[in-house]
């Protein structure tokens, strides 16, 4: 599974601005299709760690977001997850980037 940070519910959203804040994850099947959106409701501290565990809940393994905090790529790594910068007018368009193998990775 994809996650894209985003700044809202459809597909069509921007891609966020920072991950572990991101208002929206918008998880995508390996094809492509968008499955859900889900957010995530965090305090000031431990937002990355919060993320992926959420995300990992889920069976995401890629996640595609504009920079990662040293907390965010850490628990990423811990949890065996790959991160791709998100460019892109849409979360779809990330998508769609990551899929064709044009994806910069951030670790």
């Amino acid at each position: 599974m994809i996650a894209v940070a985003a700044e809202g519910r459809e597909p069509s959203a921007r891609p966020a601005e920072r991950f572990a804040r991101a208002p929206w994850f918008l998880i995508f099947d390996p094809s492509g299709s968008f499955v859900q959106a889900m957010d995530l409701a965090v305090g000031e501290h431990g937002a990355a760690a919060a993320a992926v565990g959420l995300l990992s809940a889920k069976g995401v393994s890629v996640v595609l977001a504009p920079r990662l905090g040293p907390n965010a790529a850490s628990a990423l790594k811990a949890a065996n997850m790959r991160a791709y910068l998100a460019e892109g007018a849409t979360a779809a368009d990330c998508v769609a980037r990551y899929l064709s193998g044009e994806a910069i990775p951030l670790d």
